[in-house]
């Protein structure tokens, strides 16, 4: 199943399931060319964010952003939902997207989106590859 294809059956699968929709999924770099574990938890982030909200934030958009470089890899889940509680709460999901990032000297965080909704941000930096193994 190609790119396009794989995006639009993700729409449709959480659109139908959740009354949440992927509405812009941007993916810049090569994600291919990065090391198995910075990948692994990559992946693992990426689908806890997400299922972050569509469990809590009462969402009907949500937007998955990854960017590679030289430098560093971040990965940005944004939504139209609720936005964060406030005084924040660490639970199991947001502790192991944190503890992913600083397992590989990356940071974590999130905050409330400007027109409401949350951003969860996730960067980890890229070494040689035998470092990031």
């Amino acid at each position: 199943m190609s790119r396009p294809q794989q995006s639009r059956t993700c729409r449709i699968r959480c659109g139908r399931r959740f009354g949440t929709w992927v509405s812009e999924r941007d993916i810049r770099g090569d994600v291919g060319a990065l090391p198995a574990t910075v990948c692994r938890q990559l992946r693992a982030v990426i689908t806890e964010a997400v299922d972050n909200v569509i469990t809590h934030a009462r969402a009907t958009r949500l937007s998955v952003r990854v960017e590679v470089t030289d430098a560093q890899v971040e990965a940005r889940v944004a939504d139209d939902g609720i936005g964060p509680p406030d005084p924040p709460i660490y639970g199991l999901g947001l502790g192991s997207m944190a503890a992913r990032a600083r397992d590989l000297g990356g940071s974590f965080g999130f905050d409330a989106a400007a027109k409401g909704g949350t951003i969860v941000t996730w960067r980890v930096p890229l070494m040689s590859p035998d470092q990031n193994a």
